[in-house]
């Protein structure tokens, strides 16, 4: 049992975690949380209920989400609004494919309106690209030039 530990406990890091802090990790702790984790992987199919599946599905799409928004938000401090895009894309389509006659001529109608939405977004992004590089003073734009040269070269 204690290899089990170990090697759970390598895989996570928390061998250094816990070295830090001067303590030990509970086998007892672990013990729990792995019981905790196989009941939760294994409880939607304990259930007959959809209206408990559908809470369980719920409750793991926010959780995934707020630690999404924590890594982005918390660790790396960065402002992200795409991962609220990709939420509500996904909220969408779930949705439509949810219904039991799959409307093709609405299914159609709005993966155009997400195009011509990419589209624009990247047409305004080039556009204020344009417009950052025509501002630019004629050696501030031939360092840029140089800058990306150097980096598509060290990128292949």
């Amino acid at each position: 049992m204690s290899t089990l530990l170990d090697t759970f406990s390598g895989l996570f890091r928390l061998d250094r975690y816990y070295a830090r802090r001067g303590t030990s990790r509970s086998p007892l702790m672990t013990m729990f949380e792995l019981a905790v984790t196989i009941v939760v992987v294994f409880l939607p199919a304990m259930l007959t209920n959809a209206y408990y599946i559908r809470v369980l599905e719920n409750i793991a799409i926010f959780g995934l989400l707020a630690m999404g928004l924590n890594l982005i938000f918390g660790y790396t401090g960065q402002v992200s609004l795409g991962q609220a895009g990709f939420y509500a894309l996904g909220a969408y389509a779930s949705v439509l494919l949810e219904q039991r006659v799959l409307d093709r001529a609405a299914l159609d109608t709005a993966l155009t309106k997400a195009r011509a939405a990419d589209f624009a977004v990247r047409a305004q992004l080039e556009a204020g690209a344009v417009d950052f590089i025509a501002s630019l003073a004629p050696a501030d734009r031939m360092r840029l030039a140089e800058a990306m040269r150097q980096r598509a070269k060290n990128q292949r």
